[in-house]
């Protein structure tokens, strides 16, 4: 019966340490997902409308 405690207890501690290392791999994954996300968008919105920069004389007539 004492072994039979020592498989429920590691089957409780190995599910913890899993559902913890999924949540960590989960949010890293996100997080990369996101930044690739927002980078292609501000790279097809720089691309689609391009706009000169700040001191240039486009602007300036603009104003």
């Amino acid at each position: 019966m004492e072994s039979v405690g020592y498989l429920i207890g590691v089957l409780v501690w190995g599910a913890v340490i899993a559902a913890l290392l999924v949540t960590v791999v989960g949010s890293l994954v996100v997080v990369r997902w996101r930044r690739r996300t927002i980078e292609a968008l501000e790279r097809a919105e720089s691309e689609a409308d391009p706009q000169p920069a700040a001191g240039s004389p486009v602007n300036r007539q603009q104003r």
